[in-house]
């Protein structure tokens, strides 16, 4: 068998540019987005990551302060690549990687919120458990990982006889 040489015309070459430039910025603005609406549940204050004292602006009667959603930090990447995607592959470009990945943030919520749902492990509660002052108890995830194996091993060794 002999390896034969694919020839393209040059349009033929630039679509195939187009496309793998199409499918990686498509990558890079779907991998934000998501990201972003995922880490967006973290608030940080902005006036202390930047070393200064809370801001305490009174406007109307509310005290307010640069509180940030941790997704603002890669967002603008996110419009950064709908603006190069517009530019290259205009409005509908950009229309169809908004659909596409508006899809896919709702699918990762019901996914993530599914599991939510999902009872979690008995030893997974004592590892976490708290004392009454909902301080976490160092000793009790290692004897529960310890004993979870330790039962192993038990039943294992129940099976060789």
């Amino acid at each position: 068998m002999t390896l034969q040489k694919i020839s393209m015309t040059p349009e033929e070459n630039v679509d195939r540019k187009k496309n793998r430039l199409f499918v990686i910025l498509s990558g890079i603005f779907l991998t934000n987005a998501l990201v972003a609406e995922m880490i967006g549940v973290k608030i940080f204050s902005g006036e202390s990551t930047l070393g200064l004292q809370p801001a305490h602006l009174n406007i109307l009667g509310y005290t307010l302060d640069f509180n940030l959603t941790a997704g603002a930090i890669i967002w603008p990447i996110v419009f950064i690549t709908t603006d190069i995607i517009n530019e290259y592959f205009g409005t509908k470009g950009v229309r169809k990687i908004s659909v596409l990945t508006a899809c896919l943030i709702g699918y990762a919520f019901i996914v993530i919120a599914t599991t939510t749902l999902l009872p979690p492990a008995d030893f997974w509660l004592q590892v976490n458990d708290t004392d009454d002052q909902g301080r976490a108890l160092p000793e009790l995830p290692y004897k529960a990982v310890y004993r979870e194996a330790e039962d192993r091993l038990r039943v294992y060794d129940l099976t060789q006889k």
